[in-house]
């Protein structure tokens, strides 16, 4: 489990709240957690927000410790207080841990009571659109151009797989890469009416496809 940080609360102005947030509470002690998009191949956060609604002169502590649902605890952060306060702090999500739903148990201590309970949250990976620039046919080849882009700028890594559409049937034709800038180039000599483009996603994108209709050209036109 990664180091958690220590938190000690005060009253303090909150950001606006987001898009969607799992929430739960104890006792007069409450935990917002976000929802959180990858924002690229390396690691982010989701925001951790704790409330607590107790008197004055109440001491309290929360912990909270999360990871994906049904697997190891990941990293932990710790809050501690005295009377009404508002606190956020963030735990770490890195794309190799998991995407999808993530569980955080809160255990928290108002004075001298206990008490325990969960928050659900989800890790979404980076939605991604592909598209076929051209799709040409010479020389019994097929040429295909395209891209693959991620919200956000994010660059897709992961494999394209292109299959072409011939006598009704679509035939696997092999595998490329997006470059840096998300273009792809595929040749392969095969002779076929139609071509999908399919980006297989990875830990950080999700999949997308696009599909083209192969244009004829002569072997004296340009490709």
């Amino acid at each position: 489990m990664r180091l958690g940080a220590a938190v000690l609360a005060g009253t303090m102005l909150l950001a606006a709240a987001p898009a969607h947030a799992d929430q739960g509470s104890a006792d007069g002690i409450s935990v917002t957690i976000d929802d959180v998009v990858l924002n690229g191949y390396s690691c982010t956060t989701t925001a951790v927000t704790v409330r607590a609604d107790v008197p004055d002169w109440a001491g309290w502590t929360v912990a909270v410790v999360g990871g994906p649902a049904g697997q190891g605890r990941l990293d932990a952060v710790f809050f501690a207080g005295r009377g009404p306060a508002s606190s956020t702090a963030s735990l770490l999500i890195c794309p190799a841990d998991s995407v999808g739903p993530w569980t955080a148990t809160v255990d928290t201590r108002v004075v001298l009571t206990q008490s325990q309970f969960t928050v659900g949250f989800t890790v979404d990976q980076v939605s991604t659109t592909t598209a076929i620039d051209t799709a040409l046919l010479k020389a019994s080849s097929v040429r295909v151009r395209g891209s693959v882009r991620g919200d956000g700028g994010v660059r897709p890594r992961g494999p394209v797989a292109i299959s072409g559409l011939r006598n009704g049937t679509w035939r696997a034709l092999g595998h490329t890469y997006p470059r840096p800038s998300g273009t792809f180039r595929f040749v392969a000599p095969r002779n076929v009416t139609r071509v999908r483009a399919e980006y297989g996603g990875d830990t950080v994108t999700e999949k997308s496809q696009a599909r083209a209709r192969v244009e004829r050209i002569s072997t004296s036109s340009s490709s």
